[in-house]
């Protein structure tokens, strides 16, 4: 849990500027004292044929690694 205030208790947040913050997500979120936990998210099969599997598995892994590790 982090040790010092990121957010100004006197300044109002939207959404996307808890997204701008420079701060570790984790941190973040304990100034609202949640935590979370990065986890593979388990979805219904779908058993059509996708053509782009392979290619679709990369991207994601590739842009959903987390940024800090807990």
């Amino acid at each position: 849990m982090s040790k010092y205030r990121i957010l100004k208790p006197d300044q109002s947040y939207t959404f996307s500027q808890y997204f701008l913050l420079p701060n570790p997500t984790i941190d973040v979120v304990a100034e609202f004292e949640y935590s979370y936990e990065r986890t593979e998210l388990k979805l219904p099969r779908y058993f059509a044929e996708v053509s782009y599997l392979e290619f679709l598995q990369n991207y994601l892994q590739r842009n959903i690694m987390p940024t800090h590790h807990i």
